[in-house]
């Protein structure tokens, strides 16, 4: 009887860490997005010393969390995110405003889908 609730206690705390990641890991995404999608607006509008600035935060809030990203998300996910902000920075160069723009836009599906892929949910459960 006491291996049944040290197995339902341990189950239990892992379904608490499960959703605590979840939280977390929303938090840590939710100001890289913010700051992509203004970028997104300022890079439509041509305003690139605007585009630079949010840019670089949004790299900034990226890479200031990615030893807790590599330990719980799927690395695919990050490796595509880092390779877009490194074009990120080229097409920022070339000032090409309508590429800019798609590539923040891309940016942020790929982070909505890496905490689509992170949800506690049935269908990512099984």
């Amino acid at each position: 009887m006491k291996r049944s609730w040290l197995g339902l206690g341990i189950l239990a705390a892992l379904l608490v860490l499960g959703f605590w990641v979840q939280h977390y890991s929303q938090s840590l995404h939710k100001p890289v997005v913010d700051a992509l999608k203004k970028a997104q607006t300022a890079a439509a509008e041509e305003d690139w010393e605007q585009t630079e600035k949010l840019v670089k935060q949004a790299e900034k809030h990226w890479h200031s969390a990615m030893n807790i990203r590599s330990a719980v998300c799927d690395h695919d996910y990050l490796e595509q995110i880092n390779e877009g902000f490194a074009s990120l920075k080229v097409w920022r160069h070339a000032k090409d405003p309508a590429a800019t723009a798609a590539l923040c836009a891309e940016l942020v599906s790929r982070i909505e889908a890496l905490e689509e892929a992170q949800k506690l949910s049935l269908r990512n459960v099984l």
